[in-house]
């Protein structure tokens, strides 16, 4: 695993984490039809669920962005809040793959708040129902 440049194109990840969520629970509203979004993620990717480690030794936020560029070979941010897992990864391959960084990605422009209005409003929601986010009745 060679570390890319910032500039270079990299796979697009996408984790979802849902704390407490069983997937004997998940994998029943599946069966069901309940959840046909995660059935695509599931069906154009992967999903298991985590070993917990012992003791449980969680993991703040902050520390999944950089964990996730290390993971796909990327330099991490020395600016980011957060660190690598490394207690989640196997010894042997990041002693394969040592961490690298960089000074930073760059600061991002803070945006101006919006005040959305109540015809924004419906039609948020209205995307949502069709997408089926919602229930017709919400």
């Amino acid at each position: 695993m060679t570390p890319s440049l910032p500039d270079q194109k990299a796979p697009k990840i996408f984790f979802l984490g849902i704390d407490g969520l069983s997937l004997h629970i998940l994998n029943d509203l599946l069966r069901e039809r309940k959840l046909p979004h995660f059935t695509s993620l599931i069906e154009n990717g992967c999903y298991g669920e985590l070993e917990t480690m012992r003791p449980t030794n969680s993991a703040v936020i902050f520390d999944l962005a950089p964990t996730i560029l290390y993971l796909s070979g990327l330099p991490v941010a020395r600016d980011m809040k957060g660190k690598v897992l490394k207690d989640y990864i196997q010894e042997d391959f990041i002693n394969q793959h040592p961490v690298t960084s960089v000074k930073s990605y760059g600061k991002r422009e803070k945006k101006i708040p919006i005040s959305p209005s109540p015809s924004v409003d419906e039609e948020i929601k209205e995307r949502l129902k069709a997408l089926g986010y919602i229930d017709e009745d919400a």
